[in-house]
C-alpha cells in the first residue's frame, strides 16, 4: 500500500503540472502530453490496486477524477473552436 500512496502523490504533481502548463503557459499540447502521461500513471496505479484485489475501491475513489479529466480535455480541445 505504501507504493500506491507514493504513486498517487506523484499523480497529484502531474495534475498540477497540467493545470500550470495549460493556464499559465497557454500551451495546450504540453498540457495534453502531461495529461496523457498522467493517464499511464493512473493505469499503473490501477494495476497496483488490482494486484491487491482492491480495484472496486480504486474505481469508487477515482470516478470523479475521471469525469473531471474528460471535461478538462474537452474544455482544452473545444476552447479554440468556440
Amino acid at each position: 500500500m505504501d507504493t500506491i500512496k507514493k504513486w498517487e502523490t506523484y499523480s497529484i504533481f502531474l495534475a498540477l503540472a497540467v493545470a500550470f502548463a495549460g493556464f499559465f503557459f497557454k500551451s495546450i499540447p504540453i498540457a495534453l502530453l502531461i495529461f496523457t502521461f498522467g493517464l499511464f500513471v493512473q493505469g499503473y496505479i490501477f494495476y497496483l490496486y488490482k494486484k491487491i484485489d482492491l480495484q472496486q475501491e480504486y474505481l469508487k475513489k477515482k470516478a470523479g477524477a475521471v469525469i473531471g479529466g474528460i471535461l478538462f480535455i474537452a474544455f482544452f480541445l473545444l476552447k479554440d473552436g468556440i
